[in-house]
């Protein structure tokens, strides 16, 4: 009780109404604490404190408050247990009359549980109401607790209708939508900043704007920000829903996100994912395909509508702050790109905009709070690594530093990005536009950067990587480079073991990276195969998986024994002669002299074409010409071009203005209202 209702009316309020990282913190001091009291009250042990008011208002807290912050990540299951036996508790100490004898508050947490309560709802909400109202006559209290719960009750009741439709007996909302007083909603800091957002990448001809709508928080208010100022923008918004289908209340959630499109005439779109299940199907196969087809129908939406407009996803400045602290743990992402995301970026093909990231969500939570936006439960895993990180690992980290850390996380991302555009522009470009591409290989000249720290070899070998379309080096291999590296190599060259499936070979001051179908786990051809060339055709020609080989009789005067080198190879076409024969067969186990500088292990994957017999008198000899092409070059510049193109994107959301009847103007900031906005910091990232 002394925790509860122990303080002021305003201290208490920060316990009863709490959101984010506050509640996460309240969720594990609590859950700490009274967990085995919450267990014996279960156990209905706790019998006796129905025997006084004041230990029956802890009991009914202990049940329909408490198991909240103790099972909110959980086991919703047993909530809906504890409501029951609290309304049950709530109905028996009115009916005694012992809610005249408490003060407000706890007779408003008396009324609690008739919130809460899965059944009956309409019912019980107008009850609420009469209770509220027959003690409004009689209190002489503070009524600012009687009003906010009024307001709440009122509505959860205006919601009632809506939810029937999805489900009577199911609460998938967190937050229940009502008629707000939206007179100052266009001077909100977060319509400001998205009207800044698509200010700055309007283009008259995108006639549709979309929200990736998930139901949360985040997408609800974006998608009410969009509605705002596409009058202004003149566009219609497209709404696209995915369906996991992993729990079974994602089909309620599907239905209640359609009719909320429904009544405000926004375009819906849903995709059902049914190939595969998470908890079934092998999780990283879950994660790939998943992503997959979420991109794939982002794609055909986009298609179906001739639009190339940016999807609006819901990333705030938490999500940033959580994957840098994921980033940092797993050593996922480099120094240089800690947050992993930006404002703008393309992925898979797709343009995606995070227009809320210079927010906390604080920010979004108090837009749909003041606005009566609703939105579903969080149903983030309490299992998975990123639950983990949201109800444990951070209030844990809260709790020791303070959250102040937040902003300190969200400064080092800053920095990250910081020095990641200086080194890339003084350090690393330099250097990676040397690099020599083909489809056999990349290679540049690395007598000058042998000596340089480990640092830019993770990052020159992450953007060599990325543009071969393949992951990148792991740090055992790395070490092992460097080591290597600083023993020097040999004239002919040394191998080195990078990636199993991408051979590397240091060879007259270069470091050449092959592309993995240049040796393939299988060969393309069978060796000691004949080529069956007929005397009358002036030219013969066969392929073997990339390799087009060509056998083309010439005058026996060009015949000479021309020596090829490893940079032949790389081009992708060497040539050499051979003598007339009547037979000739693939033999790559050979080393003909044109061959000999050639490291036998590039030559096992060539189709050396070879004579059996062969007549020195003949007229013709016959040139053979070897050419490789994985049609793998084209993507990789592909790749680069991308690359490109998300970094021209990374650039900062201006500085909003004031918005008044759709039409901007600006707004003088008193000193106080600048101090009262950390949140507008501009993120920014240089990938």
């Amino acid at each position: 009780m002394q925790l509860w209702f122990g303080g002021d009316l305003n201290e208490n309020y920060e316990k009863w109404f709490t959101t984010g990282e506050a509640q996460k913190v309240l969720d594990l001091f609590i859950a700490e604490k009274y967990t085995e009291l919450l267990k014996k009250a279960e156990a209905e042990s706790l019998a006796h404190w129905k025997n006084h008011p004041e230990s029956y208002v802890a009991l009914i807290v202990l049940l329909d408050q408490f198991s909240r912050h103790i099972y909110r990540n959980s086991n919703r299951e047993q909530i809906k247990v504890n409501d029951e036996v609290a309304l049950r508790y709530s109905k028996e100490f009115i009916s005694r009359n012992w809610h005249k004898s408490v003060s407000l508050a706890k007779h408003v947490f008396v009324l609690m549980p008739f919130r809460h309560c899965a059944h009956d709802v309409d019912n019980n909400l107008k009850y609420v109401l009469q209770q509220l109202e027959e003690r409004e006559k009689m209190t002489t209290d503070d009524v600012r607790l009687l009003d906010r719960f009024k307001k709440m009750t009122q509505r959860k009741l205006y919601d009632a209708p809506l939810r029937k439709k999805v489900d009577q007996n199911t609460e998938i909302l967190e937050f229940y939508p009502f008629d707000a007083d939206e007179s100052d909603i266009l001077q909100n800091k977060l319509v400001r900043t998205m009207h800044d957002f698509l200010q700055d990448r309007y283009e008259p001809e995108h006639k549709y704007t979309i929200i990736s709508l998930s139901g949360g928080v985040d997408s609800m208010c974006i998608l009410k920000c969009l509605l705002l100022l596409a009058p202004k923008f003149k566009y219609k918004v497209i709404a696209i829903h995915i369906d996991y289908a992993n729990r079974p209340e994602s089909g309620l959630e599907a239905t209640y996100v359609e009719e909320w499109c429904k009544k405000f005439d926004v375009i819906f779109r849903k995709r059902v994912i049914s190939e595969v299940t998470r908890g079934i199907t092998d999780r990283e196969l879950y994660e790939k395909e998943s992503r997959r087809i979420r991109f794939e129908f982002y794609r055909s939406v986009l298609n179906e509508f001739q639009t190339d407009s940016g999807i609006c996803l819901g990333h705030h400045k938490g999500d940033e702050q959580e994957n840098i602290i994921t980033n940092i743990m797993k050593g996922r992402e480099s120094i240089l790109n800690l947050s992993g995301m930006s404002p703008e970026s393309i992925i898979e093909g797709v343009k995606v905009w995070r227009p809320c990231m210079p927010h906390p969500k604080s920010v979004i939570y108090d837009f749909s709070h003041k606005y009566g936006i609703p939105y579903f439960l969080d149903t983030t895993p309490v299992w998975s690594n990123r639950g983990k990180v949201r109800n444990h690992l951070q209030p844990l980290l809260g709790d020791i530093f303070g959250f102040g850390y937040l902003n300190n996380l969200s400064a080092l991302g800053e920095d990250s990005k910081e020095l990641s555009e200086l080194l890339t522009a003084t350090v690393f470009k330099p250097v990676w536009e040397t690099i020599k591409r083909t489809e056999v290989g990349v290679w540049f000249n690395i007598k000058d950067h042998r000596t340089k720290p480990k640092l830019f070899w993770k990052e020159t070998m992450r953007y060599i990587f990325y543009s071969m379309g393949v992951s990148t080096v792991r740090d055992k291999s790395m070490g092992h480079f460097m080591k290597r590296m600083g023993e020097g190599f040999a004239k002919e060259g040394v191998w080195v073991s990078l990636k199993l499936e991408n051979p590397a070979l240091f060879f007259e001051d270069s470091l050449i990276i092959f592309r993995s179908s240049f040796f393939p786990s299988t060969s393309y051809f069978t060796n000691k195969s004949t080529i069956e060339v007929s005397p009358t055709d002036p030219q013969t020609v066969v392929t073997f998986g990339p390799w087009t080989v060509t056998l083309t009789p010439v005058p026996v005067s060009e015949f000479h024994q021309n020596e090829l080198s490893i940079w032949d190879v790389l081009s992708g076409s060497v040539s050499y002669y051979i003598r007339n024969s009547t037979a000739y067969q693939i033999d790559s186990n050979s080393k003909p002299k044109p061959f000999r500088a050639i490291p036998k292990n590039m030559t096992l994957f060539m189709p050396i074409v070879i004579n059996s017999t062969w007549n020195v008198e003949d007229e013709k000899c016959i040139k053979v010409t070897l050419n490789y092409s994985a049609n793998e070059l084209q993507e990789e510049l592909r790749r680069l071009e991308k690359r490109e193109q998300e970094k021209q994107m990374c650039k900062p959301i201006k500085k909003y203005k004031g918005i008044k009847d759709n039409k901007v103007e600006r707004k003088k900031e008193t000193k106080e209202e600048k101090q009262e906005q950390p949140d507008e910091e501009i993120l920014m990232d240089f990938n």
